[in-house]
């Protein structure tokens, strides 16, 4: 028997990630929203950057599998789901989670950032998910991978939030054979 893993699980697990990490970075962090709850906030500033990375790191895991098994990404991956600074290439989701997954270190911080949006990402085929052109305001969390292949130094940095978008995009268009 073929196992896959479920793509339900992989957007639950993407969502618990996002859900996560914007609680840490920015309720608890920038705006302090869970100040009146001291438990809470100490659970989470005690335990959220562990969580979100093992999220991460089940996500890519399960995303290359199913990659593997059944090229999940051929046909909808692009090459802007982060960057591989040390050699300034943009990567798609097949490389971004090899580099998650070999990684040596993965570093996680947030930082207040207004966002473009140009009518290049601003179309979608998609009713209802077209972005108006324009700047907003956002909280960015970034995400920073480092490793060491041939013995050669690598640096890979991604906005959380735009990788998880990418793999919504990519998950929402898999049919998986019957």
């Amino acid at each position: 028997m073929k196992y896959l893993p479920g793509l339900g699980k992989i957007a639950e697990e993407s969502l618990e990630m996002v859900s996560l990490a914007n609680t840490l970075f920015v309720s608890c962090d920038s705006q302090k929203t869970l100040s009146t709850h001291p438990y809470t906030e100490k659970f989470i500033f005690q335990n959220g950057h562990k969580l979100i990375i093992e999220k991460l790191l089940s996500i890519a895991i399960k995303m290359r599998f199913l990659d593997d098994q059944c090229q999940l990404l051929n046909e909808y991956d692009r090459k802007n789901s982060g960057r591989v600074s040390t050699q300034k290439v943009d990567v798609g989701l097949r490389e971004a989670f090899n580099k998650i997954i070999h990684s040596g270190s993965i570093e996680i911080f947030s930082r207040p950032t207004k966002v473009t949006v140009s009518r290049e990402y601003g179309d979608s085929s998609e009713p209802g998910l077209r972005i108006p052109e324009g700047v907003y305001k956002s909280h960015s969390i970034f995400i920073e991978v480092k490793g060491v292949k041939g013995g050669a130094e690598w640096t890979f940095n991604t906005e959380l939030f735009h990788l998880s978008n990418e793999i919504f995009r990519v998950i929402s268009h898999f049919k998986p054979d019957a």
